[in-house]
């Protein structure tokens, strides 16, 4: 079956008055939903991304402090040495 230019025109004219009563809540669901997401990507995206990243900077920050060891003394050392003196293991050379 072929159409011809004025079946186009007819199937427009005679679709017109049902176009007219289409349901005013679909059309509402899609703008809201393209105003929803606009707002999801301008507001709440970039929220996260602040949020995530402060959080990441506050673990490395915890994970660096947990790890830190205090420096040793010299006093610390020498008994360190003596205990191994002891106990007939050899101690590292000095350098």
């Amino acid at each position: 079956m072929t159409f011809r230019r004025a079946d186009h025109v007819l199937v427009a004219v005679t679709d017109w008055p049902i176009a007219m009563k289409t349901p005013v809540s679909g059309i509402l669901a899609v703008f809201g939903g393209m105003i929803a997401a606009s707002l999801l990507g301008i507001f709440v995206i970039p929220g996260l991304y602040v949020l995530f990243q402060s959080l990441r900077e506050w673990v490395k920050k915890v994970a660096a402090a947990n790890t830190e060891t205090p420096p040793l003394d010299e006093s610390a050392l020498v008994a360190h040495a003596g205990a191994e003196a002891g106990s007939g293991q050899q101690s590292p050379t000095p350098r």
